[in-house]
């Protein structure tokens, strides 16, 4: 047993005493279980910050909390619609960029993505931007489940996509439009500004 759950259950054990003394008409004295504390924490030596994995000497197994929800309340599957900015150097084309990509460079890109997101936001017609900027085959929609739902008939998996693109996509409502910043892993084609549309 670890000095810690130790410490713990003596602790518990103070204050059950203590509670169990109080005359049963009266509530129970506070101030005297703070004190207990106080003292048995001011006898004990300070005791190491436990490392996030158990080491060789402690055979009791972590307590991990469970979150609220496994995937943070985010929808089971989401549709959504994006334009795609790439450039020439985009690492997921691999040398072989798509005819708009291949000769913008990595500013030009990112100049192009804010201004699209900017026109998109400000209610300018999507259909219109996707039809004349992405870098993907319009209409450029991907419908989605999220990690662990059950599979849909005509829905990828969130996982055969690219990371930024899911984690954008099942953060935004139905209307919404935010954008992934192209990142060498986890968004490697550039930046794809998108629409939740269902």
């Amino acid at each position: 047993m670890t000095l810690r759950a130790l410490h713990t259950m003596l602790s518990i054990l103070v204050i059950l005493g203590m509670v169990a003394c109080q005359p049963s008409d009266s509530p129970p004295d506070t101030s005297k279980k703070d004190e207990a504390k106080t003292e048995t924490k001011e006898k004990t030596p300070a005791e190491p910050e436990k490392p996030d994995s158990p080491s060789a000497e402690d055979k009791t197994p972590p307590v991990e909390e469970e979150p609220a929800d496994e995937d943070g309340g985010e929808p089971d599957a989401i549709k959504v619609q994006h334009i795609l900015i790439g450039f020439k150097d985009a690492v997921g084309f691999r040398g072989s960029a798509p005819e708009g990509a291949s000769s913008r460079t990595q500013a030009e890109a990112k100049t192009l993505a804010n201004d699209l997101l900017n026109l998109a936001r400000s209610g300018q017609d999507f259909d219109a931007l996707v039809e004349k900027y992405t870098d993907d085959s319009p209409p450029g929609i991907y419908p989605m489940t999220n990690h662990g739902a059950p599979s849909k008939p005509g829905y990828r998996p969130r996982s055969g996509l690219v990371p930024a693109f899911g984690d954008v996509g099942f953060g935004l409502n139905v209307g919404e439009i935010g954008m992934s910043d192209y990142d060498p892993k986890t968004s490697p084609y550039g930046w794809h500004i998108i629409k939740r549309i269902e």
